[in-house]
């Protein structure tokens, strides 16, 4: 049922479960699009076997890693036969285009839907489906994580490196995932070079952006939507411009960017013309890089630039929200991860998973055994990538 989950019509999925347990039936009702309010969730979970916990899910890595959050929020609220849904999962070919998910970001979403126990709905071409997205929706150990695990619950956030875990029913085992969800150049605090004060739609709150970007080989451009939600937030870098140590200037706008994720794949780069000028506060601009948040785009810098200055704005053409509407401007500079590092190492200590003395790990997506593990358990973690084990007590030898 398409358009009933935001806002959640109550009355109406009342009625349409009624429907469907007079017709005798087996039938699975699942509402859609989200986000569901949280707030529906003792309705929806007796009425629905599914809902959407997010608008449509694209294949871009900020919407993956939105859905860390939603799935721990609606978490406590699955239940047998009601399951929060966070989409259909974009693989392989999905028509014009393969999909933009790496192999790693494409192990991510897989381990998470699994461990969450979300859905699995393939959204993407069956006919011309590779060998990796076929052994991705094939790998039976990943599919019994997603089918027949318990007690799934997240473990920890530690500085984006995310753990869950879950029980497999009838033993002891565990299974455990991590998750590597940090990028080389961060854009978190300590992180950035600058983060400005929440923007708004009133443009005495635009931010004026000066940052020192001496001997940054990458600029990043980040809008944050703030914890006040994405409605509203049509962010505006205007006239972006880089500046050398002997005063020459050149509009950011003016190079091509290397990578955007923006929602709705909506970045821009938008400039005044003789037919329409762009504005704000009443004075022309040139040229503005135009995103909806979150986004986040990157930039190869030219060798010797020493600053980057823009303004940093809310839209002016865009209806204000009633609630909402405001964004940070975020800019990082990189490289600040070891560019030869092949991701993080993650660990968990046994004892938080109930498990002691000797334990044996399999993991999943290799399927094949991993060791064993005394006391803690650990392993190196690709950026953007995932892991996904399980974890079985060693019977003590007999004397």
């Amino acid at each position: 049922m398409d358009d009933i989950a935001r806002p959640y019509y109550e009355s109406e999925v009342a009625a349409i479960r009624r429907a469907i347990d007079r017709t005798g039936r087996p039938m699975v009702l699942s509402l859609s699009p989200g986000e569901t309010p949280l707030s529906a969730a003792p309705h929806v979970t007796r009425h629905a076997n599914l809902w959407r916990i997010s608008d449509d899910f694209w294949d871009r890595w900020l919407a993956l890693y939105e859905q860390f959050g939603r799935l721990e929020k609606w978490n406590p609220h699955r239940v047998e036969g009601a399951w929060p849904d966070a989409d259909m999962l974009p693989l392989g070919n999905l028509g014009a285009r393969q999909t933009r998910f790496t192999r790693d970001e494409q192990l991510t979403m897989m381990s998470l839907w699994a461990i969450a126990r979300s859905p699995l709905m393939h959204g993407g071409d069956m006919t011309k489906t590779d060998e990796f997205t076929l052994s991705l929706l094939t790998n039976d150990e990943v599919i019994a994580v997603n089918q027949r695990s318990t007690n799934n619950r997240p473990l920890f956030n530690r500085d984006q490196l995310i753990g869950w875990t879950a029980d497999v029913p009838r033993s002891r085992d565990k299974y455990l995932a991590f998750f590597n969800t940090r990028d080389r150049i961060r854009v978190t605090p300590p992180h950035a070079a600058y983060r400005s004060a929440p923007v708004g739609h009133d443009s005495s709150t635009a931010a004026a952006i000066d940052v020192d970007i001496k001997g940054a080989k990458t600029l990043v451009l980040f809008v944050d939507p703030t914890d006040d939600g994405d409605a509203g937030d049509s962010a505006l870098w205007i006239d972006p411009t880089l500046v050398w140590s002997d005063g020459r200037r050149q509009p950011l706008s003016e190079l091509t960017w290397t990578h955007a994720d923006a929602l709705w794949d909506n970045a821009s780069v938008r400039r005044s013309t003789e037919v329409r000028a762009l504005t704000f506060r009443g004075r022309r601009i040139e040229s503005a890089i135009s995103t909806l948040a979150a986004s986040r785009i990157e930039y190869a810098l030219p060798p010797d630039v020493v600053r980057f200055t823009a303004t940093g704005a809310i839209d002016e053409r865009v209806k204000p929200p009633a609630e909402g509407g405001t964004v940070r401007f975020v800019v990082a500079t990189g490289p600040q991860a070891d560019e030869a590092a092949a991701g993080v190492r993650i660990s968990v200590a046994l004892r938080e998973l109930g498990l002691t003395g000797d334990v044996s790990a399999r993991d999943l997506w290799a399927r094949r055994a991993a060791g064993t593990f005394r006391d803690s358990f650990a392993v190196a973690v690709p950026f953007h990538g995932a892991a996904l084990y399980r974890l079985s007590p060693v019977a003590p030898r007999s004397p």
